[in-house]
């Protein structure tokens, strides 16, 4: 049992996290993963890290689509709590093209919105980007689905940045060589381990 843990734990790191939306279950096909960038980050920054990695920041065009993604990021360690009264969340594809207008990465129609009450607030007029927040006027604040926008900095009144940002893969995600390694290191132990223990 050990020997299938280790294994899959393996498979798991390897494979990066991404999780498929499947067309069976009503999805796209497409693979989405939340990643946390605990020293936070940047809108810009992650849609360049998301590119990197051979994706783009998570385009939301549907209820059903929006609540997969928030499925994966419903994580503390992807949400920055801020002054007790906001939890900041991953950030997604969204861009402000005009005072009242968004779009996404990808060019989508930008047409199915989820945002938090009294969002989007333009606030200082610089907030240009969209990610998951959850509102509260308790700490700490749940997390939620809602969106909002934000400083593609950071946040306009508390100089925080998001800690993680939702990647959409068109297809599978190809594993990183050092995952491959990593697997493959894997699998040579479970297999060493075997040999040894039919050597006994």
């Amino acid at each position: 049992m050990k020997l299938i843990f280790l294994f899959c734990s393996c498979s798991c790191i390897m494979l990066g996290g991404s999780i498929q939306w499947t067309i069976a279950s009503g999805g796209n096909g497409h693979y989405y993963e939340v990643i946390a960038a605990p020293g936070g980050i940047t809108w810009n920054a992650a849609s360049a890290a998301a590119t990197a990695l051979g994706g783009y920041l998570a385009t939301i065009t549907s209820a059903a689509e929006n609540n997969f993604v928030f499925n994966l990021a419903n994580n503390p360690s992807y949400y920055m709590d801020v002054n007790g009264n906001r939890a900041l969340g991953p950030w997604l594809g969204g861009y402000r093209t005009g005072p009242s207008s968004f779009a996404w990465v990808t060019a989508e129609p930008f047409v199915y919105t989820h945002w938090a009450s009294n969002e989007p607030s333009n606030s200082n007029e610089d907030e240009n980007n969209i990610e998951y927040l959850g509102k509260c006027t308790f700490s700490p604040c749940a997390l939620a689905a809602t969106w909002n926008d934000l400083s593609s900095g950071a946040d306009t009144f508390y100089n925080q940045l998001p800690i993680g940002y939702a990647v959409e893969f068109n297809t599978e995600p190809v594993p990183e060589p050092g995952s491959m390694a990593f697997l493959v290191a894997g699998m040579t132990a479970v297999w060493l381990r075997r040999r040894h223990s039919q050597l006994r």
